[in-house]
């Protein structure tokens, strides 16, 4: 049986926020980025001591698994970034989730949607107009029956603000997600929209699009003396708010037909069967991934045609398609689209609809990161984006598409924290896939950590060239600012754990020997002792210096503690037992490494240079206006030798008997 695109639950029957990125907004002028971020306790996601888990992954590269949305989220927050700074102000902090925001038309002033809490599980639904940091107005203010799971997505909506500022177009709970269309200076509602959503202002300010509810999505407008809205087209299944063109005259949306639905235009073919087939026979209808068109709409006749083609032939049409992001440049020229389909690589798409050409593939970071929310600023040279798993308000990043830098953008230490374990979860599928398996005597060995031993992956190797790029845009991100408070002891230890990571996988070992020593000073088990001192020989093999590693690596086999015993009773009377220790033949591995190290010291070095796209860039991270904080002081190692822990003697109670039954024919007693 397929399975269909978007599933039937959540803030309304067709549309499941949760499989979507949560859209980024560049104000009118392109300085500024707005954005909803959740926060989350701690460092949930990675506790201390995640380096030393070395656990095999049941898909070691292809990186599309889906998490979920967390259960425990404490707040919510509102951020405007400066694009050229980095600087970021908190414009709103809140218990219940807020809409994504939308500009006014002068970008002086931001409009959302927040759902506050109350007592005996109510809430209370505003909406309301920032005018700068502090200055706030709620302009609506609505009962909301009850606080419960749909409102999670909430940061899936955004408002819409009219180009000549006297109306907004915004999400209202009621028994189903409706526009309310409002007064932007007295928030009086002048028309009322059931099932509608995702609402978009034509450029001329006398029509309103949206999309309307239902099986299947359609495409919607209303003119501005809100009258009956007019139907232009069935959409089968969206995942964005349409696009205006220019002259007001045509939308673009992305249009995908669930199972059975059969999308109609007016007046002629169905616009999937246009769009696929390009006047050929239609389509069958019910393959939701191959399917995937962004389509054209004329507004006054309700007919379109095909602009791109937004996943390929060779996908499996069995694949589930979890949802589209597009965005086009001011002129019209340049097309960015991602699709987020279930086990594919991820990769933006650069396309010329004009030419009907792709200009380029590329992923900033790694084809295993999934990303969305696209948006193009103003000025065509930034690209907005999220990035990591949809529906948890994974945070934005910069992409300049001049140069190919990516700029992390990280207000705080809840979006650090989600960075961090974005990108090494990337980077550990990667290892996990490309790092050859460790045996003795046919026997299996567990790693001291998922970090390879020097050589052991090639430098010249694509696997090589992907870990150095996540990390040295993963490093800058461990640096808070030096007017940040204090962090906390998990928050410390992650971030002194992510540092020795990626200082090591961008091959910086002589940061990763002073990581090394900053991170032993950190309350940890013996076995975790023994692998700081195992990964400290592997620092020294990558920094050249042999003999150091060597001596560790022999003070490493001389502690290595033997194989355990335990007693076992059998009917033929008690024996010992062997309890393999997983660990044990490590120190034999990293010896015979070492050899091998020694041996190539005097060959000639391997070219290290990387193919086309391949280029690593040192980011530079939106932290805020303050300076990185410095590193704190380092401390020698001071390992003391862990004890040998004792065999254990374990009774095992022998089998019991068999019991005795009939004799079978021809057996003997």
């Amino acid at each position: 049986m397929r399975r269909g695109w978007l599933g039937m639950v959540g803030l309304v029957s067709a549309l499941t926020l949760g499989c979507l990125h949560a859209p980024v907004l560049w104000s009118p002028d392109g300085r500024w980025l707005a954005y909803t971020l959740a926060v989350q306790p701690g460092t949930r996601t990675l506790a201390p001591g995640w380096l030393f888990e070395t656990e095999p992954a049941a898909r070691p590269d292809i990186g599309s698994t889906r998490r979920e949305r967390p259960v425990e989220v404490t707040g919510y927050r509102l951020w405007a970034t400066r694009a050229e700074t980095g600087e970021s102000v908190l414009l709103e902090e809140s218990r219940g989730p807020l809409t994504s925001p939308c500009w006014s038309p002068d970008g002086k002033a931001l409009a959302f949607g927040r759902l506050v809490p109350e007592s005996e599980g109510k809430a209370r639904y505003e909406v309301v107009v920032q005018d700068g940091p502090g200055r706030q107005r709620v302009v609506l203010s609505r009962q909301y029956a009850a606080f419960d799971a749909k409102a999670a997505d909430l940061p899936g909506l955004t408002p819409a603000w009219s180009p000549d500022g006297r109306y907004l177009a915004v999400p209202v709970f009621q028994q189903t997600l409706n526009l309310a269309v409002l007064r932007a200076d007295n928030g009086r509602v002048l028309k009322m929209i059931e099932n509608a959503y995702w609402p978009a202002w034509s450029p001329d300010r006398t029509m309103l699009a949206y999309v309307h509810g239902g099986e299947p999505e359609t495409l919607q407008c209303l003119d501005t003396n809100f009258g009956p809205p007019r139907h232009l087209a069935e959409i089968g299944q969206t995942s964005q708010a349409p696009l205006w063109s220019h002259d007001s005259r045509s939308l673009i949306v992305v249009a995908v037909p669930g199972p059975g639905n059969a999308p109609a235009q007016a007046g002629g073919l169905s616009p999937l069967a246009l769009a696929r087939a390009g006047g050929r026979a239609p389509a069958p209808a019910g393959i939701a991934s191959a399917q995937a068109k962004l389509i054209r709409v004329q507004v006054p006749t309700g007919k379109f045609e095909p602009v791109a083609t937004l996943v390929s032939d060779a996908v499996d049409p069995d694949k589930s398609l979890y949802g589209v992001s597009f965005s086009l440049d001011h002129d019209g020229e340049n097309l960015f689209f991602t699709t987020d389909i279930e086990d594919q690589p991820t990769q933006i798409v650069w396309f010329r609809p004009r030419h009907q050409e792709v200009l380029k593939r590329f992923h900033p970071i790694d084809y295993t990161i999934r990303i969305g929310a696209l948006a193009i600023a103003p000025g065509g040279r930034l690209l907005a984006l999220r990035v990591g798993a949809p529906g948890y308000l994974s945070p934005p990043a910069l992409c300049d598409l001049t140069t190919d830098r990516l700029t992390p953008v990280v207000p705080d230490d809840s979006a650090r924290v989600e960075w961090l374990a974005t990108l090494i979860a990337s980077a550990r599928r990667i290892l996990r896939g490309q790092l050859p398996a460790v045996s003795t005597a046919g026997v299996p060995v567990e790693r001291a950590t998922l970090l390879p031993i020097p050589g052991e992956i090639p430098a010249t190797h694509e696997a090589a060239f992907r870990l150095r790029r996540i990390a040295r845009i993963g490093r800058p991100i461990c640096e808070r600012p030096a007017a940040a408070p204090p962090a906390d002891a998990a928050l410390s230890a992650l971030l002194d754990e992510a540092k020795l990571f990626f200082d090591y996988l961008r091959e910086d070992y002589a940061g990763a020997l002073k990581d090394l020593e900053a991170l032993e000073d950190h309350p940890t088990t013996p076995d975790q002792r023994l692998r700081l001192l195992s990964l400290r020989a592997q620092v020294l093999l990558g920094l050249g210096e042999i003999d150091s590693a060597g001596q560790t690596i022999s003070f490493l086999r001389a502690i290595s503690p033997p194989d355990q015993r335990r007693v076992e009773t059998t009917p033929a009377g008690s024996s010992l037992a062997a309890i393999p220790n997983p660990g044990k033949g490590w120190p034999d591995y990293l010896a015979h490494r070492a050899s091998e190290l020694e041996k190539g010291a005097k060959a000639p070095q391997a070219a290290r240079e990387e193919p086309p796209g391949a280029r690593d860039f040192v980011p530079e991270i939106m932290n805020g206006p303050a300076a990185r904080a410095p590193f704190a002081p380092f401390h020698e190692l001071n390992l003391p030798a862990p004890p040998i822990d004792p065999p254990i003697l374990e009774v095992v109670p022998p089998p019991p008997e068999p019991p005795v039954g009939p004799r079978p024919l021809g057996s003997r007693r």
